[in-house]
């Protein structure tokens, strides 16, 4: 055999062994693939459901919690509240917002309440007309934007550098600096109502309201 003849057959083994490792290294992957259950395996898109299909999941699964919400026993309503405002899906969310705020029963409103602002992280005043002879620290029509950092659900209070905002029940007190302090009840919709009041000096006074969206 001449050199040429003798280097295309050691070519020709290389690939053979080569091929052959390839399919050594492949062969459980193969294997377990094969093995695993048809649901574990990754889904295409193909297999997606129709949208007119997950449209009617969706509905039917706010049907469902809309009819707990008005089951007689006050512990499954709560309960089923308590799902929608902390669930994942937007719509879930949402619908449970609305509906705890336009309830008539207490615990669902406060439950609501809690929810929404320990979610949202955020506090927007809104600043009224001024009830004291003085004060210039701040101005009718002006808003005051909180955003925090911290959450404490257990206490149900969000803080950030010293400004702190708690809710208990129906009621939301926002501390702001040493000298500020605004002091809101939940009202018949998702609007809070109350006083912001500065005491640095001689005391002021605002009308102060704050909306929850």
């Amino acid at each position: 055999m001449n050199y040429a003849s003798q280097s295309i057959a050691t070519r020709h083994s290389r690939r053979v062994i080569l091929a052959i490792s390839l399919i050594g290294i492949a062969a459980p992957s193969i294997q377990q693939a094969i093995a695993q259950p048809a649901a574990q395996r990754p889904q295409t898109k193909a297999s997606e459901k129709p949208t007119a299909e997950l449209v009617r999941e969706s509905a039917q699964r706010i049907k469902e919690y809309q009819r707990l919400l008005n089951d007689p026993d006050p512990t499954v309503r709560l309960a089923a509240l308590d799902l929608m405002i902390n669930s994942d899906d937007a719509v879930t969310r949402e619908t449970g917002f609305e509906a705890g705020f336009s309830s008539a029963d207490r615990l669902m409103r406060s439950l609501t309440l809690r929810a929404k602002i320990l979610s949202s992280k955020e506090c927007v005043i809104e600043i009224g007309q001024l009830k004291t002879k003085t004060g210039n620290q701040y101005s009718s029509g002006q808003r005051v934007r909180l955003r925090f950092t911290e959450v404490d659900l257990k206490r149900g209070e969000l803080g950030e550098r010293g400004d702190t905002c708690r809710v208990s029940g129906l009621d939301v007190v926002i501390s702001i600096g040493s000298y500020t302090a605004a002091r809101l009840r939940l009202g018949d919709d998702a609007t809070l109502t109350g006083t912001l009041s500065y005491s640095g000096g001689l005391v002021a006074v605002w009308e102060a309201t704050m909306t929850l969206n």
